[in-house]
């Protein structure tokens, strides 16, 4: 029985740490997240400054241009890039919640079999 209470404190101690990782990507990517709104900013910050220098050097300047570079701009490009790492982190947290909450319903199951068990004899 000892073993199961490692066991248990083990996996609810483990649990603890994966929900406090996974809380702040949440918060970004997770439902009413900022991540869009964020993503928004950046995107028509990049396509004001690339007007801003089109402008400058008294060159035609495009809704569609200015897209297609405000998308390409590099500082856009990194923040995507980041976002799918961390989004990649959170579906990892996820699992892993998940399969710890799975094991913690077995190990609770488990130790009231024994109970019932043990009652019995």
């Amino acid at each position: 029985m000892s073993d199961d209470l490692i066991t248990f404190d083990t996996l609810m101690t483990r649990l603890e740490i994966v929900l406090r990782e996974r809380a702040p990507l949440h918060a970004v990517y997770g439902p009413g997240g900022t991540f869009d709104h964020t993503r928004k900013i950046l995107l028509a910050s990049c396509r004001d400054a690339h007007r801003l220098t089109k402008l400058g050097n008294n060159e035609k300047v495009t809704e569609a241009l200015l897209d297609d570079l405000g998308h390409a701009d590099a500082d856009y490009v990194a923040f995507v890039e980041t976002a799918t790492a961390q989004r990649t982190t959170l579906a990892l947290l996820d699992a892993e919640a998940t399969l710890l909450e799975h094991r913690l319903s077995y190990l609770k199951a488990k130790t009231y079999e024994n109970a019932q068990l043990a009652r019995m004899q």
